[in-house]
């Protein structure tokens, strides 16, 4: 039986993209996780007072790395060369996100986002 690593590079991206929905959700306060602050960003908090401006123009980012991916994960499985050109800005915004927000979640989350974002960088790698 061969692996199919597109299907799987395809799931991976869905995943990755889904997973910043966690972002969306945690900026617009919608779930309180244990003993963190929500709508607050270790590198951020103190520079800016976060009023419902700026939360929604955060969570505005989250969204378009969401979609972001989802479009990447499209246009790859359906061989449109320009999935590259997207791919490579979602990894940015993906990575700058997860550096401001990197106290704001749990563990597993972080280790998820970094492998996640790994593995995007590794397509954009290996599949012409």
């Amino acid at each position: 039986m061969e692996i199919n690593w597109h299907l799987i590079f395809v799931i991976a991206v869905v995943a990755h993209g889904i997973g910043h929905t966690l972002g969306l959700i945690h900026t617009f306060g919608l779930i309180h996780l244990t003993d963190i602050p929500t709508n607050e960003s270790w590198l951020l908090s103190k520079q800016l007072k976060f009023d419902q401006t700026l939360i929604q123009i955060i969570s505005l980012l989250w969204l378009v790395v969401v979609l972001g991916f989802l479009v990447v994960a499209g246009a790859f499985w359906f061989e449109l060369s320009w999935w590259r050109i997207l791919a490579v800005p979602m990894i940015i915004l993906s990575v700058a996100l997860f550096i401001v927000w990197f106290n704001s979640f749990p563990i597993n989350t972080q280790i998820g986002a970094a492998i996640g974002n790994i593995v995007i960088i590794i397509g954009l790698l290996q599949f012409n």
